[in-house]
This record gives structure tokens, C-alpha cells and sequence, in this order.
């Protein structure tokens, strides 16, 4: 009777070890990912940026465009 009381505190003593070294884990895993996370937002706010640049730029070739045809007479080369 001893000796299964022994075996199972042993059980829980080790249940109990892995799941501190589970609860570690997905610790270690949170900051990781947290980590990551301010690297994605970080090329989400680029691709922001860069998406109205791109806007800004396709509107100033417009209108360059515009100003272009205006001063040939509407005749533009491309």
C-alpha cells in the first residue's frame, strides 16, 4: 500500500513538473509572438505609407499628363 502511495505521488510530482515546463513554454512562445506581432504592424503601417505615396505619385503623373497635353495641343507621346 506504501509503495502505490509512493508511485503515485511520484506521478503527480512529474504531471506537475511537465506542466510547469508546458506553462514555460507557451510562455516563451506568447513573448515570440508578441515580438513578431510589432514586426508585422510595423510593415502594415509601411505598406500603408507606401500605398498613398503610390497614390500621390499616380496623381502627379496624371496631372503632369494633363499639363503636358495642354501645352502640346492635346498630343502626347508616350
Amino acid at each position: 500500500m506504501l509503495a502505490l502511495a509512493q508511485e503515485r505521488e511520484l506521478a503527480i510530482r512529474e504531471v506537475t513538473s511537465h506542466l510547469v515546463e508546458l506553462k514555460d513554454v507557451f510562455s516563451d512562445f506568447a513573448e515570440l509572438v508578441q515580438g513578431q506581432q510589432e514586426g508585422v504592424d510595423a510593415v502594415c503601417r509601411n505598406v500603408e505609407v507606401a500605398h498613398a505615396k503610390t497614390e500621390q505619385g499616380y496623381e502627379a503623373i496624371l496631372k503632369a499628363n494633363e499639363g503636358q497635353r495642354a501645352e502640346t495641343g492635346g498630343c502626347v507621346l508616350s
